[in-house]
């Protein structure tokens, strides 16, 4: 695995990233993101010049986890905005790096 930037240069892992919000919120919010064109907008939105976007890939491309950061209070508190893992990858340390790398 590796984490990298998510930008919209890359609409493979843009589109990966908005069907993850359908599918990783389904059971337990099935409201934030019920089809992939709120999604989409909803990634579009987070990765803007001024927010973090970070990426959780595997060696072949398929996108396993990602996390945004949006600024708040002036810069001075980040806002975690959305932090997903596939289900079924759940519980094996891929959101814990994600917000570690969001840290540094």
């Amino acid at each position: 695995m590796r984490i990298i930037d998510l930008t919209l240069d890359n609409q493979q892992l843009v589109h990966q990233a908005a069907e993850l919000l359908v599918v990783g919120f389904h059971e337990n919010w099935p409201e934030a993101w019920p089809n992939i064109e709120e999604a989409l907008a909803e990634v579009r939105d987070v990765i803007a010049p001024d927010h973090i976007a970070r990426a959780a890939v595997a060696p072949d491309g398929t996108l396993l986890g990602w996390v945004g950061g949006l600024p708040e209070y002036e810069g001075n508190v980040w806002e975690l905005h959305p932090i997903v893992v596939r289900p079924s990858l759940q519980g094996q340390g891929i959101g814990r790096a994600l917000i570690a790398d969001l840290e540094e």
